[in-house]
């Protein structure tokens, strides 16, 4: 009985037929523009030919050009959120509404989300624009958040222009 010969590599272990993956690759060869872009409008870094930064600039651009989207639930029709607290409506439908730490989870992920764009535009640094006991009033339009004020509780105010400078 003759026994069965297997090819064996230099360690004493057996031979593995292994195939070859390729995958293309990009060279970079000192082009600006080669691997990340700017975008000129929303500040985006993206990389151009990839499918899902394509997608996620995309997204992004048009909730920094058009407003961050406040969906309705399928049951809240026109009401917008349950229990929101309404400041002020036009015959439009636009509205303005309050929200404070004090309001649900969902609530306050979008204000965060408001938040966000709002600290990278004005330059301040992430999570010092908003604290637990600011309030929010977003200004929805279209079913879009367009503007956003957040407002703090101050326990001291200063003059800024004298009373002298103000003829009687």
């Amino acid at each position: 009985m003759e026994a069965e010969r297997r090819p064996k590599n230099c360690s004493g272990g057996e031979l593995r037929s292994k195939k070859r993956t390729y995958a293309q690759f990009h060279l970079d060869l000192g082009q600006s523009d080669f691997v990340l872009h700017t975008c000129s409008v929303c500040g985006m870094m993206y990389a151009r030919g990839n499918e899902d930064d394509e997608k996620v600039h995309k997204a992004y651009h048009k909730n920094y050009f058009e407003g961050v989207p406040f969906k309705l639930l399928a049951n809240e029709v026109m009401q917008g959120w349950r229990n929101e607290t309404v400041i002020a409506k036009s015959a439009s439908g636009d509205r303005v509404i309050l929200v404070t730490d004090e309001n649900s989870h969902m609530r306050n992920s979008k204000v965060q989300e408001v938040i966000k764009v709002m600290e990278k535009e004005l330059g301040f640094g992430e999570g010092q624009l908003l604290h637990k006991l600011c309030k929010a009033y977003l200004y929805i339009s279209c079913q879009r958040i367009v503007g956003c004020l957040v407002t703090e509780p101050i326990k001291m105010a200063h003059k800024v222009i004298p009373c002298s400078a103000f003829p009687n």
